[in-house]
């Protein structure tokens, strides 16, 4: 009895040091990739199928001006989209559960986002669908995009008065 007794502690040992080696490494695995989320260039934001926030990083904190306490399970749609565009999210949420296809694909897409102060920003997003055991969900990364925009409208504008000057003796 007490050389099983003996047999039965050293296999709950081995199996104790095992199952603490696996959750050192899962929490590694998290701690990695919590690391790159953070030192992301641009906004990364996690949402649920229902729309709710589930991710945001420093950087969507810096673009859009709610802190990662604040936004974390506010719906994307009353959090950053204009009133006008709200119903495009819904219907593509709703398009997504009904039919498990992402509308979006995997090419970035352009859009308005709003951040906290009512300032309308454009975008490019990049949206992936997420499916790890249990969970799905959606992610983005989003690119500001104001820039390229005054730049391509300070090209028109120059074509424009470029080519008017040269019509005009």
């Amino acid at each position: 009895l007490q050389t099983l007794n003996a047999e039965l502690e050293t296999r709950v040992a081995e199996r104790t040091s095992e199952l603490q080696q696996a959750f050192e490494r899962v929490r590694s695995n998290e701690q990695r990739i919590q690391t790159i989320i953070e030192s992301a260039p641009d906004p990364f934001i996690g949402m649920d199928l229902q729309g709710r926030i589930t991710d945001w990083n420093t950087e969507a904190e810096v673009v859009f001006g709610w802190a990662r306490e604040e936004a974390i399970g506010r719906p994307v749609g009353a959090t950053l989209v204009p009133e006008r565009y709200a119903g495009r999210l819904e219907a593509a949420l709703e398009a997504f559960q009904a039919t498990g296809v992402s509308p979006v694909g995997n090419r970035p897409i352009e859009r308005i986002l709003r951040a906290r102060d009512g300032r309308e920003i454009p975008v490019e997003i990049r949206v992936g669908f997420v499916a790890t055991g249990d969970q799905r969900f959606f992610m983005a990364f989003v690119h500001d995009i104001s820039a390229r925009r005054e730049v391509e409208r300070l090209k028109d504008e120059f074509v424009s008065t470029v080519s008017h000057e040269l019509r005009t003796p």
